[in-house]
């Protein structure tokens, strides 16, 4: 794809001719424009919607009369986002979902002034993240940004969750480069501190035909999840340690296969093996671990699910 970065928005018929003339098999980068731009602004472009690949825009609060001038451009592969409203009126955000809803090819989203895990950011990253199947890329301003006032007070469940990887940066340039620069600096964020990551618990095992337990579980959202798991079934008490990587298929799971089962009772050599499939895996706010899941061994399958709690647990043998 030939692409041209554009630092300001061209104004004016003559000069955007212009430009489509001198580049008429090109795409257009606006980005990393130096200004954001008014969705009322970007009028004149409306018609070459599908040529501009990245936008750098500020809304007031996500209001009708604002979103409805920006459903020419969905084929964006970078969005710099801002609000000059710090009041934004929830009730009204599903006329800026449904935009981006539609914005299936964005790889990367900047909010260069939103605080990471505000409601605001959670809702847009859900909406742009869910049923991606390659992860979105989600960066925050290093330095701390102003929070977002939130009109409901209330504890909110999102999570933010969908197939995405937050970083923070100090200098974002939304480009193939610029964001390979990011992801090579290793500033990717976590959804909380690793040490509220570690779960452990009982797992309930379909019709109760055997038992088994979390002894520790760390997650790491669309990554990966690190589980060490006992119990005891009809050949006596086993244990067995995966890694367990996020896979995007079918919405999204987290999958490991041929995992050496350890029975006390057999040898260390003797051939069991179990694969697990987490279909399922939601923290709330209370710190709960939410899982639920497939069980395979031997030709057979067993649903599991529990709720687990935080530990201190701080290793898992692999």
């Amino acid at each position: 794809m030939d692409m041209h970065e554009l630092d300001i928005l061209p104004e004016g018929t003559t000069k955007i001719e212009a430009l489509i003339e001198k580049y008429p098999l090109s795409f257009f980068n606006l980005a990393n424009s130096k200004k954001p731009v008014m969705p009322c602004e970007l009028s004149e472009l409306a018609y070459l919607g599908d040529k501009i690949k990245g936008l750098n825009i500020i809304l007031d609060n996500a209001e009708q009369y604002e979103s409805k001038d920006l459903w020419p451009f969905i084929g964006l592969d970078y969005l710099q986002l801002s609000f000059s409203d710090t009041d934004v009126f929830f009730e009204d955000f599903g006329n800026l979902q449904n935009w981006l809803l539609n914005l299936d090819n964005l790889k990367a989203i900047y909010f260069p002034q939103i605080h990471e895990g505000s409601e605001l950011t959670n809702l847009i990253i859900h909406s742009l993240s869910a049923n991606k199947s390659y992860p979105l890329i989600v960066i925050y301003k290093a330095k701390k940004g102003k929070r977002v006032k939130q009109r409901n007070k209330e504890p909110t469940q999102i999570q933010a969750p969908g197939n995405r990887k937050i970083y923070r940066a100090n200098k974002v340039e939304l480009t193939p480069e610029g964001i390979k620069k990011i992801i090579a600096k290793d500033k990717k964020l976590s959804s909380a501190p690793a040490k509220e990551l570690f779960f452990s618990g009982p797992l309930e095992v379909e019709d109760g035909e055997w038992l088994l337990d979390a002894d520790g579980l760390f997650f790491e959202e669309s990554e990966e999840i690190a589980v060490s798991l006992s119990g005891t079934d009809s050949l006596g008490n086993f244990n067995c340690s995966c890694r367990c990587y996020w896979q995007p298929d079918e919405g999204g799971f987290y999958f490991a296969s041929r995992v050496p089962i350890k029975y006390t009772n057999y040898t260390t050599d003797s051939d069991f093996y179990m694969s697990i499939k987490f279909s399922e895996v939601k923290i709330t706010n209370s710190g709960i671990c939410y899982l639920k899941g497939v069980w395979l061994q031997s030709n057979e399958q067993w649903i599991i699910e529990g709720e687990l709690s935080k530990n201190k647990f701080k290793t898992i043998a692999l």
